[in-house]
Protein backbone atom coordinates (compact mmCIF):
# COMPACT_ATOMS: atom_id res chain seq x y z
CA UNK A 1 0.00 0.00 0.00
CA UNK A 2 1.33 3.15 -0.59
CA UNK A 3 1.38 6.08 1.73
CA UNK A 4 -0.23 8.91 0.75
CA UNK A 5 1.99 10.72 2.78
CA UNK A 6 4.94 10.07 1.03
CA UNK A 7 3.38 11.08 -2.34
CA UNK A 8 2.02 14.62 -0.78
CA UNK A 9 5.82 15.26 0.61
CA UNK A 10 7.33 14.56 -2.66
CA UNK A 11 4.72 16.23 -4.16
CA UNK A 12 5.79 19.32 -2.12
CA UNK A 13 9.15 19.10 -2.49
CA UNK A 14 8.71 19.21 -6.81
CA UNK A 15 6.22 22.18 -6.01
CA UNK A 16 9.04 24.27 -3.90
CA UNK A 17 11.02 23.03 -6.29
CA UNK A 18 9.84 24.51 -9.24
CA UNK A 19 8.46 27.82 -7.58
CA UNK A 20 12.35 28.36 -6.58
CA UNK A 21 13.30 27.75 -10.03
CA UNK A 22 11.09 30.56 -10.99
CA UNK A 23 12.55 33.08 -9.34
CA UNK A 24 16.14 31.89 -9.07
CA UNK A 25 18.78 30.09 -10.78
CA UNK A 26 19.01 26.10 -9.94
CA UNK A 27 23.15 27.21 -8.63
CA UNK A 28 21.71 29.96 -6.28
CA UNK A 29 18.97 27.60 -4.85
CA UNK A 30 19.65 26.04 -1.20
CA UNK A 31 18.14 22.97 0.73
CA UNK A 32 17.93 25.17 3.23
CA UNK A 33 15.32 27.32 1.15
CA UNK A 34 13.51 24.24 0.10
CA UNK A 35 12.53 23.41 3.17
CA UNK A 36 11.91 26.84 4.35
CA UNK A 37 9.51 27.30 1.51
CA UNK A 38 8.00 23.74 1.58
CA UNK A 39 7.64 24.08 5.22
CA UNK A 40 9.03 20.80 5.95
CA UNK A 41 12.56 20.37 8.13
CA UNK A 42 15.86 19.09 7.11
CA UNK A 43 15.48 15.88 7.71
CA UNK A 44 12.37 15.22 5.91
CA UNK A 45 13.90 16.31 2.80
CA UNK A 46 17.10 14.26 3.02
CA UNK A 47 14.67 11.33 3.90
CA UNK A 48 13.79 11.42 0.24
CA UNK A 49 16.85 13.42 -1.58
CA UNK A 50 20.33 13.32 -0.86
CA UNK A 51 20.64 16.91 -1.80
CA UNK A 52 19.52 19.70 -4.15
CA UNK A 53 21.46 17.44 -7.19
CA UNK A 54 19.28 14.48 -6.71
CA UNK A 55 16.23 16.27 -6.48
CA UNK A 56 17.10 17.79 -9.86
CA UNK A 57 18.18 14.21 -11.25
CA UNK A 58 15.06 12.86 -9.60
CA UNK A 59 12.69 15.31 -11.41
CA UNK A 60 14.40 15.25 -14.99
CA UNK A 61 13.95 11.59 -14.66
CA UNK A 62 10.86 11.84 -14.13
CA UNK A 63 9.57 13.78 -16.76
CA UNK A 64 11.99 12.14 -19.33
CA UNK A 65 10.45 8.79 -18.43
CA UNK A 66 7.37 10.22 -19.48
CA UNK A 67 8.57 11.68 -22.63
CA UNK A 68 10.31 8.74 -23.48
CA UNK A 69 7.08 6.94 -23.55
CA UNK A 70 5.27 9.54 -25.48
CA UNK A 71 7.21 9.09 -28.24
CA UNK A 72 7.19 5.40 -28.56
CA UNK A 73 3.82 5.73 -28.64
CA UNK A 74 4.32 8.61 -31.24
CA UNK A 75 6.03 6.23 -33.45
CA UNK A 76 3.85 3.39 -33.19
CA UNK A 77 1.16 5.56 -34.00
CA UNK A 78 2.76 6.27 -37.80
CA UNK A 79 2.29 2.57 -38.68
CA UNK A 80 -1.16 3.00 -36.94
CA UNK A 81 -1.99 5.76 -39.68
CA UNK A 82 -2.75 7.30 -36.33
CA UNK A 83 -0.05 9.76 -36.07
CA UNK A 84 -1.90 13.62 -35.74
CA UNK A 85 -4.23 11.97 -33.16
CA UNK A 86 -0.41 11.12 -30.86
CA UNK A 87 1.06 14.34 -32.29
CA UNK A 88 -2.54 16.41 -30.80
CA UNK A 89 -2.14 13.96 -27.20
CA UNK A 90 1.78 14.55 -26.83
CA UNK A 91 0.93 18.41 -27.40
CA UNK A 92 -2.16 18.59 -25.15
CA UNK A 93 0.50 16.67 -21.98
CA UNK A 94 3.08 19.08 -23.14
CA UNK A 95 0.85 22.17 -22.17
CA UNK A 96 -0.14 20.71 -19.10
CA UNK A 97 3.54 20.26 -18.20
CA UNK A 98 4.70 23.49 -19.73
CA UNK A 99 5.57 25.29 -16.98
CA UNK A 100 8.02 22.98 -15.33
CA UNK A 101 9.59 22.15 -18.69
CA UNK A 102 10.22 26.07 -19.23
CA UNK A 103 12.18 25.75 -16.27
CA UNK A 104 14.04 22.44 -16.57
CA UNK A 105 15.18 23.61 -20.39
CA UNK A 106 17.01 26.15 -18.65
CA UNK A 107 19.24 23.71 -16.64
CA UNK A 108 22.28 22.35 -18.38
CA UNK A 109 24.32 20.34 -15.84
CA UNK A 110 25.65 16.84 -17.06
CA UNK A 111 23.05 13.96 -16.97
CA UNK A 112 20.57 16.36 -15.28
CA UNK A 113 19.46 18.14 -18.95
CA UNK A 114 15.89 17.49 -19.78
CA UNK A 115 16.08 18.82 -22.82
CA UNK A 116 19.17 16.71 -23.73
CA UNK A 117 17.39 13.82 -23.09
CA UNK A 118 14.51 14.75 -25.11
CA UNK A 119 16.16 15.28 -27.95
CA UNK A 120 18.94 11.86 -27.32
CA UNK A 121 15.36 10.36 -26.98
CA UNK A 122 13.78 11.84 -30.04
CA UNK A 123 16.78 11.16 -32.25
CA UNK A 124 17.37 7.42 -31.06
CA UNK A 125 13.57 6.68 -31.51
CA UNK A 126 13.66 8.41 -35.17
CA UNK A 127 17.29 6.30 -35.86
CA UNK A 128 15.38 3.21 -34.38
CA UNK A 129 12.72 3.54 -36.54
CA UNK A 130 14.49 4.32 -39.51
CA UNK A 131 16.38 1.53 -39.39
CA UNK A 132 14.24 -1.11 -38.25
CA UNK A 133 12.35 -0.44 -41.32
CA UNK A 134 15.38 -0.94 -43.66
CA UNK A 135 14.28 2.40 -45.39
CA UNK A 136 15.92 3.48 -48.99
CA UNK A 137 16.77 7.22 -48.18
CA UNK A 138 18.79 10.18 -50.37
CA UNK A 139 20.88 10.84 -46.96
CA UNK A 140 22.63 8.92 -44.25
CA UNK A 141 19.66 7.72 -41.70
CA UNK A 142 21.96 9.31 -38.78
CA UNK A 143 21.58 12.53 -40.45
CA UNK A 144 17.79 12.44 -41.37
CA UNK A 145 17.22 11.45 -37.46
CA UNK A 146 19.44 14.12 -36.35
CA UNK A 147 17.60 16.12 -38.14
CA UNK A 148 14.15 15.36 -37.01
CA UNK A 149 14.97 15.48 -33.44
CA UNK A 150 16.31 19.29 -33.75
CA UNK A 151 13.06 20.07 -35.70
CA UNK A 152 10.60 18.19 -33.17
CA UNK A 153 12.63 19.92 -30.25
CA UNK A 154 11.98 22.84 -31.43
CA UNK A 155 8.48 22.31 -32.30
CA UNK A 156 8.29 21.32 -28.32
CA UNK A 157 9.67 24.22 -27.00
CA UNK A 158 7.94 26.88 -29.18
CA UNK A 159 4.65 24.80 -28.19
CA UNK A 160 5.05 25.16 -24.57
CA UNK A 161 6.34 28.77 -24.39
CA UNK A 162 3.57 31.18 -23.32
CA UNK A 163 1.02 32.42 -26.51
CA UNK A 164 -2.34 34.35 -26.13
CA UNK A 165 -4.34 31.53 -27.71
CA UNK A 166 -3.09 27.71 -26.18
CA UNK A 167 -5.63 26.01 -28.14
CA UNK A 168 -5.15 27.15 -31.35
CA UNK A 169 -1.35 27.17 -31.56
CA UNK A 170 -1.34 23.49 -30.59
CA UNK A 171 -3.66 22.94 -33.48
CA UNK A 172 -1.51 25.07 -35.43
CA UNK A 173 1.72 23.24 -34.37
CA UNK A 174 0.44 19.75 -34.65
CA UNK A 175 -0.63 20.15 -38.19
CA UNK A 176 2.45 21.79 -39.15
CA UNK A 177 4.28 19.06 -37.29
CA UNK A 178 2.21 16.10 -39.28
CA UNK A 179 2.41 18.24 -42.94
CA UNK A 180 6.41 18.79 -42.15
CA UNK A 181 6.63 14.83 -41.63
CA UNK A 182 5.02 14.00 -44.99
CA UNK A 183 7.47 16.52 -46.46
CA UNK A 184 9.97 15.61 -44.40
CA UNK A 185 9.42 12.29 -46.00
CA UNK A 186 8.95 13.01 -49.70
CA UNK A 187 12.10 14.74 -50.00
CA UNK A 188 14.37 12.24 -47.81
CA UNK A 189 13.04 8.79 -49.07
CA UNK A 190 13.53 6.89 -51.83
CA UNK A 191 10.04 5.54 -53.32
Amino acid sequence: MIDRRIIKTKDNIYRTFLELLAKKDFARITVVEICETALISKSTFYTYFEDKFALLEQVVHDYTKKFEKMIKDRFKAIDDNNAHVVILNIMNDLEDNSYALQLLFQIHILNMDLEENIRQILYGEAYQYLTGRNVKTKYPILFIAKGYAEMALSSIKIGISNSKDKEQAMKMQTDVIVKLQNAFEDILFIA
